[in-house]
Parts: structure tokens; sequence; C-alpha cells
């Protein structure tokens, strides 16, 4: 199938195959030749195809293989044809197959064309030969001669149609082979462009195919090698156990949650294993996809927070209520006995710090009734970054903050709530820094959208983390222990995210999304 476009590797194969017959034939014409016949003719012979052979190789192998030149070689094998023949014994030769050759390897190589002049060329050489042994060569040996043209055109017609055959065949493969070639690119680029990951192994756990961000689930960087994943996969991994579970099961689709470690980080990943089978049907191994649930399991946990906290407002609605009115009537009755006319003695003292208590409990149910009862957002366009900045002003705060902001960011909100869930933010930051840190206030790099409130050198443990959000959670120190829960569900009105995280070596943030 490659005899038609390596053209050059195919000449080079056949200058070697004429070096070979030719010497072998001139050899065995020297050592057999007529007693006393001077060997000059057969050595410039050998000489002058070893010449052509090896001097067409090396341009050949020098430069790219030159149309003109491959004519000028068939016209010199042609001619070095006819001359060992002449040395061999004549027209009559049994070496005559040696016209037979150039012209199938000229067919064979240029088609037709080239074919057919071989061919020409062969038949002028033949009829010189009959011409040397006998002058009237037409009258003894026209039969012969023509039989010979004859043959040597049918030969030319013959390869030349092989030719074109092969040709044909030869373009429908390579066509096909790039066709192959654009489905396994186009197919490779599909796949290493999913966010889902894809595992492929066989039945021994072998791994013949992994893309990029299957490798970062995993833990790996995104060009990891397959043996970097096949080590993962050992029996006393969790993972190892699943895909284990994977290739024995016998039936269809198959669906799995496990907890992995990444970086010392519990990260839970879902998979989906579908059997690979072979061409007769039989099941070779596993096709594994699999996802990060990470933000899938907190957007879950986010919604069962905000359905707690919702369930927890309309309770703490109804029993504020139900505390405001006889607190209201105590301190109402310590007023009028602080302003009668009774002698209280040390008992005044009692009743200003019950006044005290009373106002304290007032202002908490307040705070609770606030927090129960978000109102409804007055949405209107605003620029997010003059209310942060307003808020900044407003908390006087004595830790150094550096402003990223833009200049303006451009948003829908209530300016009333998310100013206060601002200034919730930024206690609650000023609280955890005790002194130390930068408060750095800017726009997250990855989602521009995002307003990233940053306290550097800080890290907060993970159960504080998780209940900063919770009311009466104690791991604050603000007088208002509704802040953030009540920040929290203002931002949850708007539609919007408000999360915190911690990392070593970057610190504690909160994340504000509308």
């Amino acid at each position: 199938m490659r005899l038609i476009f390596e053209t050059k590797r195919n000449f080079s194969t056949f200058l070697a195959a004429r070096l070979i017959f030719v010497t072998v034939l001139l050899g065995l014409a020297v050592i057999f030749r007529p007693t006393g016949q001077s060997a000059a003719p057969y050595i410039v012979l050998l000489t002058a195809n070893v010449l052509l052979s090896l001097g067409c190789w090396e341009w050949f192998r020098r430069r790219q293989l030159s149309a003109a030149l491959r004519w000028v070689v068939l016209t010199g094998a042609v001619f070095l044809d006819t001359l060992a023949l002449r040395y061999t014994g004549g027209a009559e030769s049994e070496f005559v197959f040696l016209y037979f050759f150039s012209i199938g390897s000229a067919g064979l190589l240029t088609g037709l064309a080239g074919s057919l002049w071989t061919a020409i060329l062969a038949s002028a050489g033949l009829v010189w030969l009959f011409a040397q042994e006998s002058p009237g060569y037409l009258q003894q040996h026209g039969f012969p001669a023509l039989f010979y043209a004859v043959n040597f055109v049918l030969t030319a017609l013959l390869t030349s149609y092989v030719y074109a055959r092969f040709r044909e065949r030869e373009r429908s493969h390579v066509r096909t082979l790039g066709e192959l070639e654009q489905m396994r690119l186009d197919t490779q680029t599909i796949l290493d462009s999913l966010n889902t990951g894809v595992l492929v192994l066989d039945s021994g756990r072998r791994v013949l195919y992994s893309n990029p961000a299957g490798r970062q689930i995993l833990g790996f960087p995104g060009d990891a090698s397959a043996a970097d994943v096949h080590e993962l996969l050992g029996t006393g991994s969790p993972l190892g156990e699943a895909v284990g579970e994977f290739l024995e099961e016998q039936t269809g689709e198959t669906r799995r949650e496990i907890e992995f470690s990444v970086d010392g980080k519990p990260r839970p990943i879902g998979f989906t294993s579908s059997p690979l089978l072979d061409v007769a049907g039989e099941r070779r191994g596993s096709i594994i996809l699999f996802s990060d649930l990470t933000r899938v399991k907190e957007a879950e946990r986010a919604d069962r927070e905000r359905d707690r906290l919702a369930a927890i407002g309309m309770l703490s609605r109804d029993l504020a209520h139900a505390i405001r009115n006889p607190l209201a009537t105590v301190r109402g009755s310590v007023e009028m006995i602080e302003q009668s006319d009774l002698n209280l003695g040390n008992a005044g003292a009692y009743l200003n710090l019950a006044l005290r208590e009373s106002d304290r409990l007032n202002n908490l149910l307040r705070d609770f009734l606030t927090f129960a009862h978000v109102q409804a957002p007055n949405r209107t366009p605003g620029d997010l970054a003059a209310t942060i900045r307003h808020s900044l002003a407003e908390s006087s705060m004595s830790e150094a903050v550096r402003d990223e902001l833009p200049e303006h960011l451009d948003a829908i909100f209530d300016s009333d709530q998310i100013g206060l869930a601002i200034h919730a933010i930024l206690l609650s930051l000023a609280e955890w820094s005790e002194g130390k840190g930068e408060i750095q206030i800017g726009c997250n790099p990855v989602k521009p959208s995002s307003v990233r409130f940053l306290l550097t050198k800080k890290e907060l443990a993970a159960d504080i983390c998780e209940a900063v959000f919770r009311p009466f959670s104690g791991v604050q120190r603000l007088p208002n222990a509704f802040a953030l829960p009540t920040a929290l569900r203002a931002v949850h009105a708007h539609g919007g995210e408000l999360t915190l995280h911690t990392e070593p070596g970057t610190g504690t943030w909160f994340e504000l999304a509308l």
C-alpha cells in the first residue's frame, strides 16, 4: 500500500535491486565469457551501473526526488540493460527479463507514461541487438522483435493499471486514516475540555485514559502521568476499593459516592461507572465518570442552614412577642415604684439594675425580631463599592484596611440591608484580628462579581467557620449576637451568597456575592 506515495524509498529499493541483479549478471558474464575476450567492457558496465545506482541514491538522500531525474534514471537503466545483454548473449540472451524488470518498475513507480516510455526504449534496444547480430534482421528476427515489443507494451499497461489501483486504494487508505485521526483528535479535545473526570480502566486496573480534569479532582497536576493515577488505585485506598467494586460489578451503570482526602482535606466525589466492551461484546474494563461534589455538598448545607434559620426566625418572632409584653409590664411597674414616695433605701440600686437589665433584654428582643423578620429587600441600582466604603467609614476601625475595590461596582441591592451586612462583616474581622494582620477588601479574581473581605495572618478553626452564622453560637464577642445570622438572611433575601473561608498561608475571608 505504501508503494505509490513513498516514492523516495521505493526508488531506493529499485536502485538497490538493479545494482544486485546487474552485478550478479555481469559477474557471471565475466566468469563464463569466451576465451580470449577482454573483461574491460564488463567492468565498464558494472562501474556505470554502480555509479548510476549509488549516484541517484545519494541524490535522493540529499535532495527531494525530482520528476525529471526519474525519467533520466529509467532511460539510463534501459541503456545499461541493453549493453549488459550485448555482452551476455545478445537479443537471444536468457537475461532479457531485465527489460521486463525495468518496464514493471517504471509502471509501478511512475504510472502509464513512464512504463510506455520504458517499453519503447526496451523495444528499440532489442531491435538494435538484433541488428548487431545480422544485417537482415528484419527478415530473420522481425517476428520475435514484434513479439517482444507487444509483450513489453502489455507489461507496461498491466503494471500501470496495478499502479492506478494501488494509488486509488492508497488515497482511500490515507483519507480514512486522516478521518480517523481527526476523530481521535476531536474526541481527545472533547474529553480534555470536560470538567467531569474521565477514567478508563481495563480489567487489571491498568489506566487506559484519564483526562486533565479527572487528574486535578484526584489531587494531581493536569499533566500527571497515567502511572501516578494507577498508583492511587491501590487496593488499600478508598478510591481503589471503589474502583474494585466497579470492575467486579457485572450489571450496567453503577453509582457511588466516597470521601477522598486531597491535601489533607476531605473531598466528596461522586462516581458513575459503565462497562467498557470489546468488539465481541465482552467486558474488558470500566469507564468511570466522576466529579467533585464539594460545591454540591456546600449548597446542600447552605439550603439546610437557610431552612433552619427560617424555622428559627419564625420561632424567634413568636417567642419575642410573647416575652416583650410581660417585659414591658415589669419595666413599667419598676418605674412606678421608683417614682413613688416610698422610702426605698438600698432597694433603689436594685431597681436601677432591673431597669438596665430590662433595657438590655429589650434590645436583645429587638435584634431577635430583626433577625426573625427580615423585610423583603427594596432593591435598586446602586454602587456597591460606595456602600462598602461608607460602612467602612462609619465603623471607625483601628485595624489596617487596604481598599482594592474598583472605583465603581454596579449592582442592584437594598443599601440599608446590605450596609448592615457589611458592617457585621467588618466588625467580625476586626474582632478576630486582635490587632494583627490586615483587612483587604477587593473583588474575587476568579469571580469579579464577588467581593472578598480578607483578614491576613489569621486562621479560624473549622468548627468556628461552621458556627458563626448560627445565633448564640458563642464564637463571637459582639454585643449583637444576631449580626452575622441577620447579615446572612439579608444576603439570601437578595438571592446572593455569604460564605466564610479560612486557608493556611492566606488567612480568613468572607465572600459576598449578590
